[in-house]
């Protein structure tokens, strides 16, 4: 009796063992966060996207909303922006000169930078975005070769007050 109770015990065991190993080689593979993360990056719409003629498209992903506009400083007032199949707004603005500017979204009445621009202004509120559009000559932030000195002098001349 006790023999028959240890190998049934052993049998149902092996039993249970077998069927939970089919049921970890059967378990669909979990999504790797890495993978996840370079999937939404690359579907990520490009804004704003300066072209070679200095025109500039900015695109906003908001698929329930019922109105985009973007602002910037250099263009007259708000521009509006048409919604895709894909429910990301755009507008491609005309050429601009060569310059730093500041933008923003208003999406059904609230003001919000490019969720897709990593060059924002945090400073200001609501927080808006900026852009640069690149001219043909440097710009006067930008890096350049400058003659520099090869001595840097420094005189104290004598105070009269402390007699030094």
């Amino acid at each position: 009796m006790k023999r028959t109770l240890m190998v049934l015990f052993a049998v149902m065991a092996s039993v249970l063992c077998v069927s939970f190993a089919s049921a970890l080689t059967n378990a669909p593979e979990s999504p790797d966060p890495t993978e996840a993360r370079v999937r939404r990056r690359e579907q990520r719409p490009i804004s704003p996207e300066v072209h070679d003629d200095g025109s500039v498209t900015f695109r906003m992903g908001a698929p329930d909303a019922d109105e985009a506009i973007v602002y910037t400083q250099f263009t007259e007032g708000a521009q509006s922006m048409k919604e895709g199949d894909d429910g990301i707004w755009s507008v491609t603005l005309s050429p601009a000169r060569p310059g730093i500017y500041v933008y923003g979204f208003v999406v059904d009445g609230i003001e919000v930078a490019d969720p897709y621009s990593r060059h924002v202004l945090a400073n200001e509120w609501p927080t808006r975005s900026i852009v640069e559009i690149p001219g043909d000559e440097p710009m006067y932030y930008d890096q350049r070769p400058v003659p520099h000195g090869t001595r840097v002098r420094c005189s104290m001349p004598a105070a009269k007050t402390t007699s030094a």
